[in-house]
């Protein structure tokens, strides 16, 4: 398909209908034009799916428990609506005979939503340098994490982000200081360091679309590692006050005790109470049939954790607990915090 058909078919697709030109063509480039080969199904029924997709050509069918069937043709009313958008899925997505769909990412999708509504949000601002694998919207948004946050929120976290340049060598926080943004990187790279009795390690490299400074802002304790620019970039920060009332206030879910433990009786769910506070602190006090890992340990030992588990954090204070869960959802691990008392 030519790009100004690709254009025009998004033209006449819902939200997308309300966009500019030069967002269109912003809107293409961050989707696909899928060929689907008939008896193809794109979900399910009650599957959580990561993607929204729309009719191009041909048909899709939409199937419920029941069986019964809604065909939705290309070029139809309907058709310029994304396949049940619901999640999860209420109907399964078949294609009876080859048809092409728009395939999106779900998050970009409801961001685009929400872009329509923001008269001074431009897509054209997001697109960063070429050398970048993906850009910094994309990399941003394919984590786990913003499927828990609002689209309003999204949307209004691109408006607030301020744009700031650094060069190779810089650093951007420094460990032993006080949390006061937290960054996403733009363009460039960077590498995470810490330093514990005087050896110095590197935890990680950072490239396009990675986050970075949660971590004092969420615990409010001075800054664990230092992270340095090693190459020119563009970073985009945002202020303790916003990080808080756009991104970690809307997921951070609390439970009463109470409600904890009628999640632990609840036999249709998976639960675990995650005590991350330190050895010493667990084998002081801690809660019964609880596991303990401590929170400076919790990103190195993800793989132990059971990804079809909801997990309770808890710790001495709090603090650390809410960090925890943070760090959980954003790896698509859902997590609660315990409320203390």
């Amino acid at each position: 398909m030519e790009d100004n058909s690709r254009i025009n078919v998004l033209r006449t697709l819902i939200p997308f209908h309300l966009l500019p030109e030069e967002q269109l063509q912003t809107l293409e480039e961050k989707g696909r034009f899928l060929r689907v080969a008939g008896r193809t199904t794109l979900f399910k029924r009650d599957s959580r799916e990561a993607f929204s997709y729309w009719v191009v050509s041909e048909s899709i069918d939409l199937v419920a428990e029941d069986h019964s069937v809604v065909t939705v043709k290309a070029g139809t009313q309907r058709a310029k609506l994304a396949l049940d958008n619901t999640t999860p899925h209420m109907r399964s997505a078949v294609a009876a005979k080859d048809a092409v769909v728009f395939k999106m990412s779900k998050p970009v999708a409801d961001l685009m939503v929400e872009m329509v509504k923001v008269d001074n949000y431009l897509v054209s601002d997001v697109q960063d340098t070429h050398e970048a694998v993906a850009d910094w919207m994309s990399g941003l948004l394919s984590s786990p994490l913003f499927q828990l946050v609002p689209p309003a929120n999204i949307a209004a976290m691109f408006d607030t982000f301020v744009k700031v340049q650094k060069a190779a060598g810089e650093a951007v926080v420094t460990q032993g200081e006080s949390g006061d943004y937290f960054y996403v990187i733009r363009s460039g790279t960077a590498e995470v360091e810490q330093t514990i009795g005087g050896d110095t390690r590197v935890l990680a490299n950072l490239g396009v679309g990675a986050t970075f400074g949660e971590d004092a802002l969420i615990s409010e304790v001075p800054r664990n590692a230092t992270v340095t620019m090693t190459s020119p970039g563009v970073l985009m920060r945002l202020s303790k006050e916003k990080f808080d009332s756009l991104l970690n206030t809307p997921i951070m879910q609390k439970l009463e005790v109470s409600d904890v433990n009628s999640l632990m009786r609840d036999r249709d769910v998976k639960s675990m109470i995650l005590d991350v506070g330190d050895p010493i602190e667990y084998q002081g006090s801690h809660i019964a049939d609880c596991i303990n890992i401590p929170l400076l340990q919790l990103r190195d030992r993800l793989g132990e954790l059971d990804r079809d588990t909801i997990y309770i954090t808890c710790c001495d204070g709090g603090k650390r607990a809410s960090l925890a869960a943070f760090i959980l959802n954003s790896k698509g691990i859902g997590a609660y915090v315990r409320k203390e008392g």
